[in-house]
This record gives C-alpha cells, structure tokens and sequence, in this order.
C-alpha cells in the first residue's frame, strides 16, 4: 500500500477517515467538491506549472510510472518533476521538483499554493528523514 503525503495530512486529521479509504475504498464517500475547493485544486496545478517554468530544461515523470524509472532517468537528467522513490525501509515518497547537483547533491523542491509561508517542519523533517536518509546514493 502506497501512502502519500496527502494521505499523511489526512491520517493527520482523522486516521478512521484515511483507514476507511485504504482498506474500504468502496464504502468511502466520493462526494463533490465544492466550488471552494475545485478552485484551490485548479490553482494549486497553476501554480505547479508556473514552478515547472523556472525549469524549463526538467523531464515530467508519470504519476503512475514505476519508482525504477524515476531513478533510471535521474542519471541521465538534472531535473525531474514528480519523481517517486520507494526508500531502503519500503516508504514510498514523491517529489514536486528533484535537482541532482554537480557535487553529486539533490534539492528537494516542494511547490505550495499559499498567500505566505507557513512552517510545518516537525512533519516535513519527519518524511524527509524516513523517505531520504543521510547519505543514501542514488
């Protein structure tokens, strides 16, 4: 079972809500988006495209492609957008923007829509040491 980030902001705010999901995708509630939040959805894609823009030389993996080919084109190209890792402790963790450095160094790039930063770093130094530890070679 794949766990996103998404599903961790979830479980974040009712884990019955994300097991119903993952284990009963059939009894869980397909409802509606308001127009409220269709439209922060079709803004945070905006906004993802506009990032993409500051790099215009990045490769688009799909979201359904095979963490293996994440790391196959990551050798041979700088810049990947939405590529998906499977780490050595089977946590599966995806990627707004990846940049392999010229000293053989990674920036991680997370895209947000938002009026100002906020800091949720306990959860995101959290995903960050469990999906990509210290000194793991790609």
């Amino acid at each position: 079972m794949q766990l996103t980030k998404t599903d961790f902001i979830q479980f974040l705010n009712c884990p019955e809500s994300l097991w119903l999901l993952k284990n009963r995708p059939s009894e869980y509630p397909n409802g509606e988006f308001s127009l409220f939040l269709d439209k922060l959805i079709k803004e945070g894609y905006e906004v993802e495209e506009y990032a993409k823009k500051l790099f215009p030389q990045g490769i688009e993996i799909p979201l359904n492609a095979a963490p293996d080919l994440s790391l196959s084109v990551l050798h041979k190209e700088k810049i990947l957008f939405q590529p998906s890792f499977i780490a050595d402790n089977s946590v599966f963790a995806r990627i707004d923007i990846l940049e392999k450095l010229d000293d053989g160094g990674y920036h991680i790039y997370e895209v947000k829509s938002s009026t100002s930063v906020k800091k949720d770093n306990k959860h995101n130094h959290v995903k960050d040491a469990v999906a990509f530890p210290k000194n793991r070679t790609v």
